[in-house]
């Protein structure tokens, strides 16, 4: 009898956490430099499915900008009630401002969720980057996301 009751809530537990990672979580690494100095190789972020993106935020895209990919970019601004403008990676290296941005489009359906939390950052390998990005990277935990 208390097996059975153990195997239930492992089960149970099972079932609700994979109810949790499908319609109201996710959690992703983030693999290259493309980002900094926002994100850094080695973080890993916190996606609220259920949250609604708006200008400036940082959101999961899927099919993005090939088939079967998913990436991390910032919205622009919306562009009609169909979707966004968001921002190409290297205007977000290179630092240049707003009016000289590489930009993309989007659609609404191709957002998965916005990026809400920074949980936390796996120490960089200086020898798999070229830059000194490696070198910037401090260790962070449950850093907010603006």
């Amino acid at each position: 009898m208390k097996n059975n009751r153990l195997l239930q809530g492992f089960i149970l537990t099972i079932v609700v956490a994979l109810l949790l990672r499908v319609f109201v979580i996710d959690v992703i690494s983030v693999s290259n430099e493309a980002l900094h100095p926002h994100f850094f190789p080695g973080d890993f972020l916190l996606i609220s499915k259920l949250s609604s993106a708006s200008e400036g935020q940082w959101v999961l895209l899927k099919n993005y900008p090939h088939k079967s990919y998913y990436s991390i970019r910032q919205l622009l601004e919306k562009k009609s009630d169909l979707g966004w403008t968001i921002a190409e990676p290297q205007a977000v290296i290179t630092g240049e401002t707003a009016d000289e941005m590489k930009q993309a489009s989007v659609e609404n359906r191709q957002i998965v969720g916005k990026a809400v939390l920074v949980l936390w950052s796996l120490p960089c390998k200086p020898a798999a980057s070229a830059s000194a990005i490696c070198s910037e990277k401090v260790f962070r935990y449950f850093k907010a996301i603006d």
